[in-house]
């Protein structure tokens, strides 16, 4: 039939499809899928296949290839692992049929693109779900391929998610006729060379008739296929719909509607190749010319089909194939038309073999592999003609119909011939879905409004705006291109759209249509205005880096896009490097550089921990290595600073093995001459000595660095300095760098390290004091440039790090000359300090100064900041203090008479910098943050106050007179500053009151105040004198603050009435609508320590005042602020134990609390907080106000733990345990009714590890706080709780709830049948029965012990009984529950936490050896390992124990138990003290030299062994068992070594279980363990 084009009108209109064309266009674009499926065959035959396949992204790398899904356990709740190159994946167990759940399981292949931002931090912004489309089509190979595209494009704060539907790709089971590929390939190329319909008048029939074949072969295979096909999209929220075709038109299955467009785009294609002049290789004058010309080559196919034969390939071209792929190429005109129109003119010249190598990976391969396992295939095939045919309503059709319909689709379009051929492929179609949907498509509303995406000359998908009508709210985006889906094209509109819709909820307006940049011929129109046109790979790399700067983004992520796609290039690296090390490069050369480490992090080496791939060429590596190297040496430091940050990075990959030569030629460098080689070699060798010397090569690396380093430093026989400062910055921190790591290896070479201490540190020591005794204000005297500070930086670092590491290589004199010139340092700074600090740029007029940034702009490793210069000083100050009162009491003459010099600079550099008060008035967490207690930021004022404590702790005395008269005399001095003028006049009072707030201080205070002694420092004239007329100095919030929070601090010997004035000022500060963020930060920490004092009464009465004025702030705090805001509400809900609260403030707070949770439900430490309130107010004596509590709070989270999952149901049951575990008597009437139903259904459907867990706990407390109100529950369909609970146990113990849910378990177990008593009786042997299978099973030791310890617990309470089950109950593998629970618990015993659990577990053994039953004789258990040369030196881990047991003697259980037994009496008894000494913690030091180390370790021993015996658990659900009651238990009361020794005199005065004969199987400690228990006086 020899039709041409024709104009047809066409309305764009949707479903919910998505498919993914365009290898190359969608390296370039991003398409949201997330759809409904509908059918599309691109090409006829086996063809078609192959390319749907093809196209599809089946397997792109051989990551994909080479992954084995099978060894992903599947789980009904994700559990990702990692997979191919920065991908995890996982497999979803769902049923294969939803209404017979006995049908069996079917596993969803799951595959994510992790987000680039932590998952739990509020930068997160969800998954994005993608669904291939097809139908058939593969997610896992569509994310796998784009997953990093698609992210660029809608950000980095996503995972992308991709998966394969039922019956596609690596979901199984397997839609699959055919159990061998050549099986499938010879069926079809059988059918290869069929005839299109419209070519022969037998051609309708021979394509029917092969359907029914193929149908007739899924039939016989597919029923279970068919249980579970269907195509549901739920739980959706926002959703972008692209390729839209008509829902109805494809659930009725006529196909008839999808080809409207196609020849518009046909057309497009002809009239683009006109206008490109010669980039189109059939370029004619008019699109009608260039249209004749192709249907000429088609017709002389017809006539004279074109031949291919060279090397073992021959064939014949006919017309059909190039109708074929021209029908394909429209999906993707942009990435295939101008190479397909260069093979349409070969084909015209009779050259066959562009064409074969056109299509030649489409065609099918015959490869036998028959014995091999059949890879799974992504897209078409078996399982996409399931999904066509089931979904389809209506397969009734005959001959006849087929004709018709093959007629009536050709009217439509010159491709309705292969069109047709989808409806034919289900002629005997048996595959019927289980339940069907019959439309109307009629969707009123929607979670979030729906976007669309229709392209004007989509070929297949035309539907977008019909769709759009019956989905009301939804919104169509048109994409002004040819091509299926907007993949198909690059427009930058269309990715700003996209961008806009998932990050901020914004829909296009309706009506919008967006260009593209693409264009089907002219090279320099594809990719958009970024791409330079020169053949230049270095010249396009930079124009796209220039675009990533631009202001515009959606020039930045079409440029972003494109460095992708030229990462995939083989030479791509040498281009980059090129422009890294080229003088004349753009500015932006740090871009260059992030963009290079991109590179090498994601295609330089696979075992880097980001690999994506491809490799480079080694040639092209070692190109870039040599070019990267040569930068080092340039002469301008920009290059040099950059080309040292992309080599630590290669040089984390390549060294040793692929770079040997690296530190030799970087030692070269050093040892040229050149400075500039110098200096970029040292910043490699930086980062090199840091993360890549192995211990065997640091000694020597050493003493070649070391004469290279130090002729750096230090200047040579009087010359002018060679080098700059930055250079000898560098150098000493190199030697730092070095210092450091032979601290960390002196263990292992101590002789080594110490030989080498001593012939290289006398040397720097001496230089480093040459250079601190020169004076440091002319370092800062030019504001442009501080980079000389750099070396004095670099030298106080190194002192603070060589003291403590090898604190006795300074000898006592050398400590006090590097006080003395640390000391002059400091106080030549401090006029510096107030210039470009205290006053900075914002008091010019006062002669302010800005200071330089913090950082060298040319060395950005290397600090120039004043602050960085006085924490170092500081911090080697303190510790001399610390030093000089341990036994050999270093500088402690010196210490003595500078203590008032060293207390005077530390309350000058403790001073609030002017920056530092910029951000805390406008930032309350940063302020929060940075006057905690505790904080971890680096400041000058930090470091200032840690000394302080330090003089304080060894000079108290002394210290706290000096603090007191300078508390006086500054309040003087600060008075004439302020009347002068002085703008920072009221810094210097702040920080000494910041200083006398300080707990080292308060304690003094407190002490003589106690002892009624006088103090030095006079704490009460402070709060009397001082710091009321502070409180109402206007215009200064910091020193305002700081006053309140002073007094605060010495709240426990304020008077109560001077208490309640202090109060009062703070509250009135919270409710002033002028007070600024750092006075309210101030008086919610006075509020908090006012409220914490032990005689709270006094402030009872201003409760009610105080929670009024903390309410507003809880609705605009957030993070630390908010988390101080809870803590003085919590502190206020505690005072004099909540007798002054009321039911309706209690139920205030509630709603406060239940507010703020709601907009903070992520936060954890606001939840930890807000759980300690409810159970304060829960648990207040004041009458009603737990009822009250109660009510406020169940009817609100009780339906939000039955509605949810994951961490807000976790959360809500966390709030309601510390609820109910504040009640005093009971849970209260009604309590149980209103919260169980919800709590038993969370209980039934959570998935989530921690919720399961959390709804133990709550459950447990029910039980536990009022068992009679549980017990007598039932529910609405007659289920009485323990049956509820029998359940919810049985899931507890059953494998699809992994362990880490049931650490409660125990807990729950234990206090079941501790109060449910006779009621539990009936479910007892079936629930004993399930807990010792899960405990054959337990990985862990503590989910072991949440099994163990129930019955541990039973068999101390009847033995017998549960022996006799235990001995009955036979498990899967021949073992008996006995043996079972026996090697368990000696497994696990010596690990057991809590108190209750590890004596219920003593006890019950020394019960079960002296039981003299048969069956404890003849259980064996692991013994001591048995060492072999396998074993030897091997540090033998719970894991590797478990995977290899045949490495440990079997002993039987009795000398076990007894060797347990002898344990605990070990740890708990007379022998537990540590050498017969008492340990001296304050005379230890945690650093210095050997016998410091010494100390040190015994310090560590002694709190390790504190630790054991004193363990608390409160935060591992499920070993603690430690509520008030259980401490009432008898067990508690047990006095243990008393109880153990009486039970081992016993033993061996009655020789119980043959007691004496195993006590000579004991090691020697054991045994004299023993005969010092039998000669004991005790018990």
């Amino acid at each position: 039939m020899d039709k041409r084009l024709f104009e047809s009108k066409s309305e764009a209109d949707p479903s919910s499809y998505i498919s993914t064309r365009s290898r190359r266009s969608q390296n370039r674009r991003l398409l949201v899928c997330t759809a409904v499926a509908a059918a599309l065959y691109l090409l006829s035959g086996a063809v078609r296949d192959r390319f749907d396949r093809a196209d599809n992204f089946v397997t792109n790398s051989a990551d994909e290839a080479l992954f084995d899904w099978d060894k992903i356990k599947p789980t009904k709740d994700l559990k990702w692992l990692p997979c191919y190159k920065g991908f995890e994946c996982a497999r979803l167990k769902v049923p294969l049929d939803y209404h017979d759940h006995g049908a069996g399981d079917a596993a969803i292949a799951m595959i994510k693109y992790p987000a680039k931002v932590d998952t739990k931090g509020d930068k997160y912004k969800g998954p994005i779900l993608f669904n291939p489309g097809g139908p058939g089509g593969s997610g896992v190979g569509l994310i796998s391929n784009l997953g990093p595209i698609f992210q660029t494009v809608v950000g980095n704060e996503f995972d992308i998610i991709g998966f394969d539907p039922r019956g596609v790709g690596h979901t199984t089971p397997v839609v699959d006729v055919f159990p061998f590929p050549l099986e499938r390939e010879s069926y079809a190329l059988r059918y290869l060379d069929a005839p299109l319909i419209n070519q022969t008048s037998t051609a309708l029939s021979e394509v029917m008739s092969r359907a029914k074949l193929l149908n007739q072969l899924i039939g016989d295979r597919a029923n279970l296929a068919a249980q579970y096909i269907n195509t549901a999209v739920e739980h959706v929220g926002r959703l972008v719909v692209d390729g839209v075709v008509d829902a109805e038109d494809y659930y009725a299955g006529l196909w008839s509607t999808n080809l409207r467009n196609t020849d518009r785009g046909l057309r497009l294609v002809f009239q683009q190749c006109a206008d490109s002049g010669k980039e189109c290789a059939l370029n004619e004058p008019s699109a009608e010319e260039v249209e004749a010309r192709y249907f000429k080559i088609l017709d002389s196919l017809d006539a004279s089909p074109v031949t291919v034969h060279s090397d073992g390939i021959s064939g014949i071209i006919l017309r059909k194939y190039v109708h074929v792929v021209m029908f394909s190429s429209l999906y993707s005109p942009y990435r295939t038309m101008k190479v397909f129109f260069e093979v349409l003119k070969a084909l015209e010249e009779g050259d066959g073999m562009p064409f074969y190598v056109f299509v030649a990976g489409l065609l099918p391969s015959l490869s036998c592999d028959c014995g091999s396992k059949p890879r799974p295939r992504t897209g078409g095939g078996e399982g996409q003609s399931a999904i066509i045919c089931s979904d389809a309503h209506s397969l009734e059709f005959d001959h006849k119909a087929m004709q018709k319909h093959f007629e009536q689709l050709s009217k439509v379009s010159i491709f309705g011939d292969i069109w047709s051929e989808i409806r034919m492929s289900c002629i005997n179609s048996k595959v019927r879905p289980k339940w069907e949907w019959h439309g109307p498509v009629v969707v009123n509303q929607t979670s979030f409004p729906v976007l669309m995406i229709d392209n004007t000359e989509d070929p297949v998908t035309p539907d977008a705006q019909k769709m759009s009508k019956a989905i009301n709210g939804s919104v169509v985006l048109t994409q002004k291109s040819a091509g299926h889906c907007s993949l198909a094209a690059s427009s930058l509109c269309t990715f700003k759209a996209i961008r806009s819709y998932f990050n901020d909820g914004i829909l296009p307006k309706e009506g919008t249509v967006c260009d593209i940049e693409d264009h089907m011929f002219l090279l320099d129109k594809m990719g958009g205005s970024y791409t330079a046109t020169n053949s230049s790979m270095a010249s396009e790399i930079t124009n796209v880096l220039i675009a990533t700067l631009s202001a515009d983004p959606n020039t930045r992520i079409a440029a972003e896009l494109r460095i992708n796609e030229l990462f995939r290039t083989p030479d791509v690296g040498f281009a980059l490097a090129t422009i890294l090390v080229t003088q004349e490069a753009d500015p932006s050369l740090r871009q260059i550089r992030i963009v290079l480490r991109k590179y090498i992090q994601e295609h330089w080496s696979d075992a880097l921990p980001k690999f994506v791939g491809p490799l480079p060429p080694p040639e092209v590596k070692e190109r870039v290595r040599s070019l990267v190297f040569s930068g080092l040496s340039d002469s301008q430091r920009k290059i040099r600073t950059s080309s040292a940050f992309v080599l630590s990075f290669i040089a984390k990959a390549d060294y040793p093995e692929e770079y040997p030569t690296l530190l030799s030629d970087l030692l070269a460098l050093l040892s040229s001459g050149n400075t500039a080689s110098i200096h970029g070699s040292m910043q490699v060798l930086s980062d090199f000595i840091r993360n890549e010397l192995s211990e065997d090569q640091l000694l020597p690396i050493l003493r070649q660095l070391h004469p290279l380093l130090l002729s750096v430093l230090a200047q040579q026989g009087g010359q002018e300095q060679q080098h700059s400062p930055l250079t000898r910055a560098r150098a000493v921190g190199i030697f730092r760098q070095c210092v450091t790591a032979l601290d960390m290896v002196r263990k292992e070479h101590p002789e080594a390290v110490a030989e080498a201490i001593s012939s290289v540190l006398p040397q720097w020591l001496a230089a480093m004091h040459t250079l601190l005794s020169t004076p440091p204000s002319a370092d800062v005297s030019d504001p442009t440039n501080w980079d000389a500070i750099s070396v004095r930086i670099q030298v106080l670092r190194t002192l603070d790090v060589i003291q403590n590491t090898f604190g006795t290589s300074l000898t006592p004199e050398m400590t006090e000359g590097f006080c003395e010139v640390i000391v002059k340092n400091l106080n030549d700074l401090m006029p510096a300090f107030r210039t470009y600090y205290l006053l900075g740029g914002a008091n010019s007029d006062k002669g302010g100064v800005e200071p330089p940034t913090p950082v060298s702009a040319d060395d950005p490793d290397i600090n120039l900041s004043l602050m960085h210069l006085a924490c170092p000083a500081l911090d080697f100050l303190g510790e001399v203090v610390r030093k000089s009162t341990r036994p050999n009491k270093v500088a402690a003459a010196w210490v003595t008479s500078n203590i008032n010099n060293l207390l005077s600079l530390a309350v000058y550099w403790m001073q609030i910098p002017v920056e530092d008060e910029d951000i805390w008035e406008d930032d309350a967490n940063a302020f929060v943050r940075d006057e905690s207690e505790g904080v971890e930021s680096y400041t000058a004022r930090v470091a200032s106050l840690d000394m302080i404590g330090d003089l304080l702790d060894h000079y108290g005395e002394p210290t706290a007179a000096w603090l007191w008269n300078a508390t006086q005399s500054t309040v003087k001095t600060v008075e004439q500053s302020k009347q002068s003028g002085n703008p920072d006049w009221w810094r210097l009072l702040e920080a000494i009151l910041f200083a006398v707030s300080s707990e080292d201080i308060v304690e003094i205070v407190e002490q003589a105040s106690g002892s009624g002694k006088p103090s030095a420092f006079d704490g009460q004239a402070l709060l009397t004198n001082i710091l009321p007329p502070i409180l109402s100095e206007p215009g200064t919030p910091f020193l305002q603050g700081r006053a309140f929070v002073t007094a605060s601090s010495y709240a426990r010997i304020l008077p109560p009435s001077l208490m309640g004035q202090y109060l009062i000022a703070a509250v009135e500060a919270l409710e002033s609508p002028t007070a600024g963020v750092p006075l309210k930060v101030a008086a919610l920490k006075a509020v908090r320590n006012f409220c914490s004092v032990t005689d709270d009464k006094p402030i009872a009465p201003m409760g009610p005042r105080i929670i009024a004025a903390l309410a507003p702030f809880m609705d605009t705090v957030t993070e630390d602020s908010l988390a101080l805001v809870l803590e003085a509400l919590s502190t206020v809900t505690q005072v004099d134990n909540g007798k002054w609260l009321t039911p309706e403030l209690a139920t205030n707070i509630v709603g406060i609390l239940l507010k703020n949770y709601a907009r903070n439900v992520n936060d954890p430490i606001s939840l930890s907080i807000t759980t300690d309130i409810f159970t304060f107010l829960a648990g207040a004596e004041a009458p009603g106000v737990y009822q009250a509590t109660v009510m406020a709070t169940v009817p609100t989270l009780a339906p939000t733990i039955a509605n949810n999952d994951g961490w807000v149901c976790c959360s809500a049951m966390q709030i309601l345990t510390a609820v109910f575990e504040g009640a005093k008597s009971g849970l209260g009437d009604g309590v149980v009714g209103a919260l169980a139903p919800s709590l038993f259904v969370a209980l039934g459907k959570a998935a989530d590890p921690e919720a399961i867990s959390e709804g133990c706990r709550l459950l447990t407390t029910l039980i536990r706080k009022d068992p009679a109100q549980l017990l007598a529950w039932s529910d609405s369909d007659g289920s009485t709780s323990l049956q509820r609970i029998g359940s919810f146990l049985g899931r507890l113990l059953s494998p699809e709830v992994e362990e880490a849910a049931g650490l409660a378990t125990g807990d729950l177990l234990v206090t079941l049948f501790r109060k449910a008593g006779d009621a539990v009786a009936p479910m007892m042997k079936p629930l004993l029965e399930e807990i010792v299978k899960r405990l054959r099973t337990a990985k862990t030791a503590t989910g072991s012990q949440s099994l163990i310890v129930p019955y541990a617990y039973l068999i101390h309470k009847e033995p017998d009984t549960v022996l006799n089950l235990l001995e009955s109950t036979v498990l899967e593998d021949g073992q008996n529950g006995l043996q079972v629970l026996l090697r368990s618990w000696c497994e696990n015993a010596e690990t057991f936490i809590g108190a209750w659990a590890t004596r219920i577990s003593h006890i019950t053994l020394t019960q079960l050896f002296m039981t003299p039953r048969p069956s404890l004789d003849t259980v064996t258990v692991k013994g001591d390992l048995i060492i072999t040369a396998a074993t030897s030196n091997v540090i033998v881990t719970r894991s590797r124990a478990k995977q290899t047991p045949h490495e440990y003697s079997q002993i039987p259980f009795r000398l076990k138990a007894l060797k347990l037994i002898l344990s605990r009496l070990q740890l708990d008894g007379d022998l537990a003290v540590l050498g017969g000494k008492q340990v001296d913690f304050d005379g230890a030091s945690s650093v210095g030299d050997e016998e410091e180390w010494e100390d040190e370790d015994k310090v560590a021993e002694a709190m390790m062994l504190s630790q054991a015996l004193n363990f608390e658990t409160d935060d591992q659900p499920g070993t603690g068992l430690e509520d008030d009651e259980l401490m009432e238990d008898p067990i508690m009361q047990v006095d243990f070594t008393e109880n153990t020794i009486s039970f081992l005199k016993e033993c061996a005065a009655r020789n119980v279980s043959n007691f004496n004969a195993m006590v000579d199987q004991l090691s020697a400690e054991e045994m004299m363990v023993v005969q010092s228990a039998i000669s004991s006086s005790r018990a």
